[in-house]
């Protein structure tokens, strides 16, 4: 295992580097807008790592362990992209596969169109294709647990937003009714309550500061993940496959739908015990189907 700090324009980034060095390379990136990789090294890596992949994860600009953001700059998908490109060519790399997840997986798609040569291969987990599509999938599952809560008002109010015509917007008012859930917010994300225990305990027990995270500075991406880029399934050009669990409310039906009749060579798996964090909550299985498919090319 090594811990990098490398030098893109405008950034500084760490990333982390395990698995052999002969490996089929693979990028991670990590969703929000805004987190990092930090769950991800503790709950996959290492699997992916143990099975032959060299494995590089690292926190978007700005985010954790990269250097913080200049005062006043707003990050874009074009730089994350562009910082993609830049890690490869640092580490003398001709190609590797992209694994994105969640707002990741909107970066990663966005890479393989716009460097399919730097790719062997693109894999979406859990992918933020489309937020007006997110949004009003995860409303009704919101809305369900509101009600639950006997929150009927607002449970009411979910059910409204998601039948609007048009598309929605972060103003739409999603975000704040998920947030209405409280304590039960991570029910939407997690399916076993002992892996979002578990979660939720290495972030706890990390030993950053609230403040460290930064992942507010990420916000501004915010608005392009109500961007569909669905348009952009039909022209890619490199092998992919898609990841979701089976209760995840992020990679909609219909996005998964989308991919699946208008990406080429398309290809799904669906983990049946996980909600939006699979490598987490089936973390050997995630390995075993991620690294299957990465070893499928030379």
């Amino acid at each position: 295992m090594a811990e990098h700090m490398i030098t893109v324009p405008g950034a500084r980034l760490f990333v982390d580097e395990r698995g052999p060095a002969d490996g089929p390379p693979l990028l991670f990136l990590h969703g929000g807008p805004g987190q990092s990789a930090f769950d991800f090294l503790r709950f996959q890596a290492d699997h992916l790592a143990a099975r032959g992949l060299r494995v590089f994860s690292l926190d978007q600009r700005g985010l954790l362990r990269s250097d913080p953001l200049p005062e006043g700059h707003e990050p874009t998908v074009e730089e994350i992209v562009a910082d993609c490109e830049a890690l490869r060519e640092h580490f003398g790399l001709p190609a590797w596969t992209v694994l994105g997840h969640s707002a990741g997986g909107h970066y990663a798609l966005r890479y393989a169109t716009a460097h399919p040569t730097a790719l062997t291969a693109a894999i979406f987990d859990c992918p933020a294709f489309d937020c007006d599509l997110t949004d009003r999938a995860r409303l009704q599952a919101v809305a369900a647990l509101l009600d639950d809560m006997g929150d009927a008002e607002n449970a009411a109010l979910a059910r409204e937003i998601a039948a609007r015509p048009g598309r929605l917007t972060p103003e739409s008012g999603a975000i704040a009714l998920m947030n209405a859930t409280g304590d039960r917010r991570d029910e939407l994300f997690f399916r076993d309550p002992a892996a979002l225990a578990a979660y939720n305990a290495v972030h706890r027990d990390s030993g950053y500061a609230a403040e460290d995270w930064r992942g507010a500075s990420h916000l501004p991406l915010l608005a392009a993940m109500y961007t569909s880029l669905l348009p952009l399934l039909p022209t890619l050009t490199v092998p992919t496959m898609l990841v979701h669990g089976e209760g995840d409310t992020v990679a909609a039906p219909a996005i998964v739908d989308a991919y699946r009749t208008t990406a080429p060579g398309a290809r799904v798996h669906t983990f049946t015990g996980s909600g939006h964090f699979p490598y987490v909550e089936e973390p050997e299985t995630y390995a075993d189907v991620i690294a299957a498919f990465v070893r499928e090319r030379p």
